[in-house]
């Protein structure tokens, strides 16, 4: 009777634990998190990035990749930080722009003009 008992509670855990391995690999376990925030503001021109950190993170954070690979933690409620956000995404978005020129005039079968020279 032991033994039929053991036998049973052993088929219904081993599928769970194989489940659990595999939804394990879907949480994102942060690579990086910030413990104190940097005190000075970091010029924009050696900042190339920027990425948030993790949820699972105790501080949220913004850390800025310079142009020489640093990553420097900052609060994201500072101005400064912000400002620094929006400027990094309006540069994406602008490096974006062109292929979308480009995608239009294909589409319409004409030449873009010649100040947009791809």
């Amino acid at each position: 009777m032991v033994s039929l008992t053991f036998l049973s509670i052993l088929i219904i855990l081993i599928p769970g634990f194989c489940f659990e391995t595999k939804n394990f690999a879907r949480y994102n376990i942060p690579n990086a998190c910030c413990h104190s925030y940097t005190r000075r503001q970091i010029p924009y021109s050696r900042v190339v990035d920027f990425y948030e950190t993790s949820s699972f993170c105790l501080k949220s954070s913004i850390i800025f990749i310079t142009n020489q690979g640093r990553q420097v933690c900052a609060n994201p409620r500072n101005e400064w930080v912000q400002v620094y956000i929006f400027r990094l995404k309006q540069k994406e978005k602008t490096k974006e722009y062109p292929s979308y020129i480009n995608h239009f005039y294909k589409n319409v079968e004409l030449s873009p003009p010649e100040e947009y020279d791809f």
